[in-house]
């Protein structure tokens, strides 16, 4: 098993993993795989069959007291059923950071289903959105 950053040729088995693991419909998942979606800013977990386990680092801009900051913005952490239980999203997670210290950025924001998951990775919870 290899951790990796993806490329072009990955694109099909990344979507895969996406279509599997969240609820989006067709139109969106269309529109994020062709216009927001970079191979090169995700992070994949390959089999050398297949990829069964992606991190996506979509990159955006934040400015704080008049000073910009490129940020990734985390989305699509996903593995497949099979393969979970198995500790693999740590090393997903530890190369994804290593990766955006590696583009000098010092700050990364995400939006999960249960902000505590990611606290052993230095995240913490700055709002709750109350619907």
């Amino acid at each position: 098993m290899d951790i990796r950053l993806g490329n072009k040729n990955d694109t099909d088995g990344i979507r895969k993993v996406w279509e599997y693991c969240f609820e989006d419909g067709k139109e969106y998942v269309d529109f994020y795989f062709e216009k927001k979606f970079r191979p090169e800013n995700t992070v994949v977990l390959d089999t050398g069959d297949s990829i069964i386990s992606s991190i996506h680092l979509n990159q955006h801009s934040i400015k704080i007291m008049e000073k910009e900051f490129g940020v990734s913005y985390v989305v699509g952490v996903s593995t497949l059923p099979e393969s979970r239980g198995l500790g693999i999203m740590n090393g997903l997670m530890e190369s994804s950071l290593h990766k955006m210290l590696e583009m000098e950025q010092s700050i990364s924001i995400l939006m999960p289903i249960d902000f505590r998951l990611y606290k052993k990775f230095g995240y913490e919870n700055c709002y709750d959105v109350l619907l």
